[in-house]
């Protein structure tokens, strides 16, 4: 549910999606997407929280038990490059939702960054959050570029820039 949540969130906006919509788009009666979630809020928070924490499970799994930082961004880089479209999309209905929301989407919109930067410190920065701040940002930086780009953009050679700031 999650995952067609995010699809029509990024192609309608937080703004533009009411609860029926959803129900019908998903497949689902409108009493039994209010059943799970009382509002449109509490659906697009669960989704955005369930995506963050799905993404930096999955590069987590797919670093293993590699020791070496630098074999471990380049497996992060790769994952970024196969999950491209999806991470960028839950960037898009972050910052949609942030500027729908104003002040009073900020505390999500910061969780959200924050599981992820979470992860990069964890498991890339050596525990540096500083680092993993600006590894974060550059990385939303590349996904931004890439997305507003009129020609398709090869991220993965943007991206070995991230080994300088995680090292």
């Amino acid at each position: 549910m999650f995952e067609g949540s995010l699809d029509l969130f990024s192609n309608h906006g937080y703004s533009g999606l009411g609860m029926r919509q959803l129900a019908s788009a998903l497949g689902v009666s409108t009493g039994s997407l209010y059943h799970y979630f009382p509002n449109k809020s509490s659906l697009f928070e669960g989704m955005l929280r369930h995506l963050a924490t799905g993404h930096v499970a999955q590069a987590i799994t797919a670093i293993g038990l590699i020791e070496d930082p630098k074999v471990r961004l380049a497996v992060v880089r790769e994952f970024i490059v196969s999950q491209a479209d999806r991470i960028r999309a839950v960037l898009w209905v972050a910052i949609d939702y942030r500027r729908a929301m104003g002040d009073a989407g900020q505390p999500l919109v910061a969780e959200v960054f924050g599981v992820y930067e979470s992860g990069i410190a964890q498991h890339l920065t050596g525990g540096d959050q500083g680092k993993a701040r600006e590894v974060l940002s550059f990385v939303m930086g590349v996904l931004v570029h890439s997305g507003l780009s009129e020609e398709p953009v090869d991220i993965g050679p943007m991206l070995q820039a991230m080994d300088r700031l995680a090292l």
